[in-house]
């Protein structure tokens, strides 16, 4: 019988004893990996470490390479890319410093409402569709789009505060009109015939299709012969009905935002040309005789390209100013 406890206390001794060699185990895993933490911060340190600072604004080694990155990205024209993304980000700094000088703060309101402006502008409310709009056009991610407009904020408000730039003389905006007529874009001067079905069923698109090809061949070739018969024609309902079916010079782009297919036939069209009967946005058969295309006249862009004009002047005042502060900010490199 002691022989039996003596064997069972001897059992129970060793089975303690395993169970504290099983507990020292994870305590000498732990000590393995201690050093992975040490290793991943060295690096970090590393990728964060400040290459440059422009008067107050510090420059990281990680500022520099998504600044390759971003440019890369916009498609920018590139010589040095390093050089290049050293110094877009030495630009971008002087504007921070002075537009913390000045107070300028572009909030994340001011953002928002610019993003939903052009929104507006593009017809576009759905925000998936906004942003794939905006990176189809811009060629960038819609983050970096959103980094660049608050940039573009910053810069607007310090050429305001910070640059003199004088308005374009009637003479310079007459002389930019004239070198650049062919970039405004065309207007055109036509004659229409519109014809619309009284209902929907097949008789009666069949019998406005037969009018509208019968139409086409007695007007070909003559102004005259179009114009009776846009006025004599009872199915024709054109507002420009009685005058013959003329409409006073427009622009393509005028013409496309009423119907788009209207402005892609007259595009096509040689003057004196009738165009073949086709169906409009709104299902109605048409036909179209150009009479002049001639340049956008200067007294219905002037505003443009004053516009255009005084942005090209900000523009260059800018540059002219961010290579003056270039020069009278301290920029310490600490490579």
């Amino acid at each position: 019988m002691k022989q039996a406890l003596v064997i069972l206390l001897i059992a129970m001794l060793a089975c303690r004893s395993g169970e504290k060699k099983a507990e020292e185990k994870p305590a000498k895993a732990e000590a393995k990996v201690t050093v992975k933490p040490v290793t991943l911060s060295a690096r970090g340190e590393a990728l964060n470490r400040v290459r440059i600072i422009v008067g107050e604004e510090p420059i990281t080694e990680m500022d520099i390479e998504q600044m390759k990155k971003n440019m890369l990205r916009m498609g920018k024209p590139i010589r040095n890319l390093q050089e290049d993304a050293v110094n877009e980000l030495i630009r971008r700094a002087i504007v921070e410093n002075e537009a913390r000088n000045e107070s300028i703060i572009v909030s994340e309101t001011r953002i928002e409402n610019e993003v939903n402006r052009a929104k507006d502008n593009a017809g576009v409310r759905d925000e998936a569709r906004f942003k794939a709009m905006v990176e189809q056009d811009s060629g960038m991610p819609y983050s970096l789009w959103v980094d660049s407009l608050k940039y573009d904020l910053m810069k607007q408000q310090l050429i305001q505060i910070k640059i003199s730039v004088p308005q374009p003389s009637s003479e310079e905006l007459k002389r930019y009109y004239a070198q650049n007529a062919g970039r405004a874009g065309m207007e055109v001067r036509y004659r229409e015939i519109v014809l619309q079905p009284q209902n929907g069923t097949l008789e009666e698109e069949a019998r406005i299709s037969q009018l509208a090809r019968q139409i086409a061949e007695r007007s070909r070739g003559s102004v005259q012969a179009f114009a009776d018969l846009a006025r004599s024609t009872p199915d024709n309902v054109s507002p420009a009905k009685m005058y013959g079916g003329q409409l006073d010079y427009a622009s393509l782009s005028e013409v496309a935002a009423n119907d788009r297919i209207t402005a892609g036939v007259l595009s096509n069209l040689g003057v004196g040309q009738v165009s073949s009967p086709y169906r409009d946005t709104r299902g109605r058969y048409v036909l179209l005789m150009l009479e002049d295309r001639r340049p956008v006249a200067f007294d219905k862009i002037e505003d443009r390209i004053r516009q255009r004009m005084f942005f090209e002047k900000a523009e260059q005042a800018f540059e002219e100013w961010v290579v003056k502060q270039r020069k009278e900010t301290a920029i310490t490199r600490l490579d």
